[in-house]
């Protein structure tokens, strides 16, 4: 191969690279700014719920005993199972390291049939919504299950590199309720504990220098915090 062709082809490269970047930076979503930042403190996330004002037909309550923080939200719209994103609520999360990271809603539903009326839409950075449910009823649980389809429906869980990542939830059943959240790794000793505190910084997003982060899509791309 001669020095001509040689330089065409790393000309060639340099343009996809350029191209594939451009291309992840204006898939990025928005984050508004104001939008705290929660860190993981001993190996866990915590995400109290009402962190983020309520959206939609998420209507703030605390009638259901065994709640954290200042109360917890429940979904008084109608279903909602073909269109995820109505009510969406956002948290901006920092992980440290790579990996996989386990995904665990504090929630709670009381329809007599424990199949119905349980569950929410989740989503990480710009990846799939995915049906996010729980199995048990009448008791605040962290019972929580991914419904990739209608065969694979296991543990909620995220791979994800280290740096900042957008989570999402938002309304499907009428009547589930969400608390807190907690994201953190395999063998974290009582990751689950209700009285962990909540792992927010203070900080907000907005326009600043982009952290490297990865979504449970596959999907690489940039998230700009300050």
């Amino acid at each position: 191969m001669n020095r001509c062709t040689l330089l065409t082809v790393a000309t060639v490269l340099v343009a996809a690279a350029l191209a594939t970047a451009a291309i992840a930076r204006a898939a990025a979503p928005k984050i508004p700014p104001g939008v705290p930042v929660f860190e993981a403190r001993d190996g866990v996330i915590v995400i109290e719920v009402e962190s983020c004002k309520p959206q939609g037909d998420w209507k703030p309550e605390k009638d259901l005993k065994g709640f954290t923080g200042k109360g917890y939200y429940t979904w008084r719209g109608g279903d909602s199972f073909r269109t995820p994103g109505k009510g969406k609520l956002m948290y901006v999360v920092r992980v440290p390291e790579d990996g996989t990271y386990q995904m665990a809603i504090h929630n709670r539903h009381d329809f007599q049939d424990s199949t119905l009326e349980n569950d929410c839409w989740t989503r990480m950075d710009e990846g799939k919504w995915l049906k996010t449910f729980s199995s048990k009823r009448g008791e605040w649980t962290w019972h929580t299950r991914h419904e990739h389809s209608h065969s694979k429906k296991i543990p909620a869980s995220y791979e994800l590199t280290a740096g900042v990542h957008l989570f999402q939830m938002s309304g499907r059943s009428k009547g589930f309720s969400i608390d807190r959240v907690h994201l953190y790794r395999d063998g974290v000793k009582d990751a689950l504990n209700p009285k962990r505190p909540e792992t927010r910084t203070g900080a907000a997003a907005g326009a600043a220098k982009p952290a490297p982060p990865a979504a449970n899509s596959k999907r690489r791309l940039p998230f700009p915090v300050r």
